[in-house]
């Protein structure tokens, strides 16, 4: 699926993973697939994910922490360029 330390584009993560390719927390059939995080957005990411105000961002931080199954998360290392950091 995903190597480590690998860089993906957002397209790759929607083929592979499915949801909203603009989303941060991705979601597809109810869950959150993926997290795509932009450091300075999320200072304490992939550790800590803060969700902002916006009603899409709440519902799927909502959606998030009630997942049992671990998802892939990538961060933001340039444009359209999103390295995966594991599960």
């Amino acid at each position: 699926m995903f190597e480590i330390g690998k860089d993906y584009t957002r397209e790759d993560i929607h083929t592979q993973c499915g949801g909203n390719k603009q989303a941060f927390l991705p979601t597809y059939r109810g869950k959150v697939v993926a997290a795509c995080l932009r450091p300075e957005l999320k200072l304490d990411a992939p550790e800590v994910i803060l969700c902002n105000s916006a009603a899409a961002a709440r519902a799927a931080g909502r959606t998030l922490s009630r997942q049992a199954d671990p998802i892939p998360v990538f961060i933001w290392q340039a444009t359209d360029k999103w390295r995966y950091v594991g599960h």
